[in-house]
């Protein structure tokens, strides 16, 4: 991810292919660094957000293997370029929580 004018970008493509295969322009000067830090802080949130899952199904007593193989197969823990958005649909719903039997 570049922030740069084009023409920076295009001078600059031998150096930034040093880096990776494939560099992005992103926008100006900074607009990289904005994409980067939010990409940041969506794999911390998702990597709490996950600890939080599983910490709960440990507590719950559910089998932990069993919960990976399922979320092995979820649609978000495909790679990007096997996922078809246009065919996902999200309802919305209130659901109740009641507390576990003591």
């Amino acid at each position: 991810m570049v922030g740069s004018t084009p023409e920076q970008f295009e001078t600059w493509m031998a150096v930034l292919k040093c880096f990776g295969p494939d560099p992005m322009i992103i926008g100006p000067v900074g607009s990289a660094a904005a994409v980067k830090l939010a990409l940041n802080q969506l794999i911390g949130s998702l990597t709490s957000a996950f600890a939080t899952s599983l910490g709960f199904v440990m507590r719950q007593g559910a089998d932990v293997d069993l919960f990976m193989q399922i979320l092995r197969k979820a649609l978000f823990m495909l790679p990007p370029s096997t996922r078809n958005y246009s065919e996902c649909s999200i309802e919305i719903t209130a659901i109740p929580i009641s507390q576990p039997s003591t």
